[in-house]
């Protein structure tokens, strides 16, 4: 590969990583933000529907956002977003909701450094989780 077409590759290569973590933050501050609306005493579940209507998401998706956000602090979402960046790895906002199915933060972290390492699929994620789950 010839030096300008290497540039102009690793440039687009590194749009495309930030435009993935700008997409994860987005979902996680809009989790975040779902969850919180939700407890509010005088909105609580029309607020779910209200976000679900002006994201043009499905209701649903709109809380499992708040799920993943209220098992999965904040800090712990950075940590694994900047380790599967540092290791060029496509981490999703799937691998995100299946870490999620985790409870206990020690054993989260532990099959999330795990996934970032290997570079697991969300399918082979959920595999490892079977596994993990059955110790």
């Amino acid at each position: 590969m010839d030096d300008r077409l290497a540039t102009t590759t690793a440039r687009a290569l590194e749009r495309m990583t930030r435009a993935r973590s700008d997409e994860l933050r987005a979902r996680y501050e809009l989790g975040r933000i779902v969850h919180f609306a939700r407890y509010d005493e005088t909105r609580g579940s029309e607020a779910v529907r209200e976000l679900a209507t002006v994201t043009s998401l499905d209701i649903s998706a709109v809380r499992r956002l708040a799920r993943v956000t209220e098992i999965v602090g904040p800090k712990e979402f950075e940590t694994w977003l900047a380790a599967s960046l540092a290791h060029g790895y496509a981490f999703t906002w799937s691998h995100l909701e299946v870490l999620a199915n985790i409870r206990v933060r020690a054993a989260r972290a532990k099959l999330a450094t795990e996934a970032i390492a290997a570079r697991m699929s969300v399918r082979e994620l959920r595999a490892r989780l079977r596994l993990f789950g059955s110790r």
